[in-house]
């Protein structure tokens, strides 16, 4: 649909920093644009995933070091599926959810299960060129709604803690000490309930 709109002329493309945006031309082509498409898609498109939205939240991560918008935006997909799944739901789907949106950015390189010499790194995100500023490490952890107390939430978070600082100290992020973000989020059920960004 997008292609096909900025084929037809209605939209055009704008860029800010890493982010390229599709905008309205002129005066003439938004009134076409507000007074036909909007109400069309308004009407018929009740429920869908924003990638434009999954986008920006992943750029925020590379541009502004903020993981923030992203793990809301893992909790709007939660949110959307049925509580069936739940039941058998466990930190690796997470990772894998996570890891499906992060792989649409063509700025950075995404890696799942990466190596380094002190254990796996549940996502790392390698910038794919330099004027990207930032890089990311990001150590996931997940309890069941009805399984969660504080008590579990604080060893997930120490656990967490834990492997983020082993992973400090393996050669390739030791040489990446200015750029190289580093995020622990433990997901209880459906909600982003900690995110701490480890210094």
């Amino acid at each position: 649909i997008k292609s096909l709109l900025f084929y037809l002329g209605f939209m055009t493309f704008e860029k800010k920093g890493l982010r390229t945006y599709l905008k309205i031309p002129n005066y003439s082509m938004k009134k076409i644009f507000s007074e036909y498409f909007t109400e069309y898609i308004e009407e018929r498109l009740t429920e869908y995933i924003d990638t434009d939205e999954i986008e920006n939240a992943i750029i925020t991560i590379l541009e502004d070091g903020k993981i923030e918008p992203f793990a809301k935006e893992i909790e709007n997909l939660l949110s959307k599926m049925d509580n069936r799944i739940f039941m058998g739901l466990d930190e690796k789907y997470i990772k894998a959810i996570m890891y499906s949106y992060l792989i649409l950015t063509p700025y950075a390189m995404v890696k799942m299960e990466y190596p380094v010499e002190n254990g796996y790194i549940d996502i790392a995100m390698f910038k794919r060129y330099e004027e990207v500023p930032y890089e990311a490490i990001i150590e996931v952890k997940y309890i069941k709604q009805k399984e969660y107390t504080e008590e579990k939430l604080k060893m997930k978070i120490k656990q967490a803690k834990e492997q983020i600082e082993k992973y400090k100290k393996s050669y390739e992020l030791n040489t990446k000490n200015e750029t190289m973000k580093k995020y622990i989020i433990v997901f209880v059920g459906k909600e982003a309930k900690y995110i701490e960004e480890i210094k």
